[in-house]
């Protein structure tokens, strides 16, 4: 998946970022997602998840 697609399908406002790593054309990204913001969130559900998102051969990171 595309990080434009990512974008488009998780809404990341409110979430949390735990760790981000750069390491060898490797992004990784630890965050708390609010899944109470997300499409498919019910009631009863948990409201945070922690996600682990892994950009493999990143070439432009700032």
């Amino acid at each position: 998946m595309l990080v434009t697609e990512l974008v488009k399908k998780i809404n990341f406002n409110d979430s949390c970022v735990n760790d981000l790593i750069f390491a060898n054309g490797t992004v990784i990204l630890d965050i708390d997602l609010c899944m109470w913001k997300q499409k498919e969130y019910q009631d009863g559900d948990p409201e945070l998840k922690e996600v682990i998102l892994k950009f493999l051969n990143s070439t432009k990171y700032n």
